[in-house]
């Protein structure tokens, strides 16, 4: 064209075309597999999380998809290669050959113990003349828990004997190394539990009772009338 924009095409003669050589080069990608760490919980942890490094990406309306090796269930560290990749579009159409992946970090997945606290219960009742017998009672408090399908099939805890009104505190103990967690499968996962133990009280309150006297009279003797009869009108006095 012209300075003015007009077409300026008829004053020109073209004698020939010389064809020119046009190479779209593969994207180059390379990824870092994401640390996954989660608490123990008793499922299998995978993951095919990644992150792309070196300021390399997918094209535009095109995704990653690893895949990945690293599982792990019980408490400690595994690594997670990544085995195989893909890139598709939004139809989900394979666009990998567009593509070369020149660095893959392996990742790391994690679990953490569990956290809880076993606590000796504690138990209250009215004087009856025994002792409170708590032996094995518990509760188990934390903001986890147990994990799902989990019990505890081994407690011993230890208490004296406490037989009179009072409160009694701490008294009521869980004997440490004592406790075995249990999942579904009857297989012992304790060791992926962190526990703290706390004690429990006892506390044991005076039994009620409502006396009456016993009515009496006689005839003026001059002496002073008295007596120890009496009548239990509401309550009762222990067995023992």
């Amino acid at each position: 064209r012209h300075d003015n924009g007009d077409d300026s095409t008829d004053d020109y003669v073209i004698s020939s075309y010389t064809k020119c050589n046009v190479t779209i080069h593969k994207r180059l990608i390379s990824v870092k597999v994401t640390d996954v760490e989660r608490v123990y919980d008793g499922t299998l942890l995978t993951s095919n999380a990644f992150e792309f490094t070196n300021g390399t990406s997918a094209a535009d309306g095109e995704t990653l998809i690893l895949t990945c090796d690293g599982s792990i269930t019980d408490v400690g560290s595994t690594e997670n290669r990544m085995t195989g990749w893909t890139v598709v579009d939004a139809a989900e159409n394979d666009r990998s050959h567009n593509y070369e992946l020149t660095g893959a970090e392996s990742g790391t997945l994690t679990i953490t113990p569990r956290a809880i606290t076993i606590k000796a219960a504690d138990a209250e009742k009215e004087y009856d003349g025994y002792a409170i017998d708590a032996h094995g009672s518990y509760e188990v408090l934390g903001e986890y828990g147990l994990a799902d399908g989990q019990n505890i099939t081994q407690i011993i805890t230890l208490h004296g004997e406490y037989i009179k009104a009072g409160t009694y505190e701490s008294v009521h103990t869980v004997e440490e190394g004592s406790v075995v967690i249990s999942a579904s499968d009857g297989s012992d996962v304790t060791s992926n539990y962190e526990i703290t133990y706390s004690a429990g009280s006892f506390t044991i309150t005076p039994r009620r009772l409502t006396l009456k006297s016993d009515d009496m009279s006689k005839e003026y003797d001059g002496i002073e009338l008295n007596g120890s009869g009496y009548e239990i009108t509401e309550g009762s006095l222990a067995e023992t």
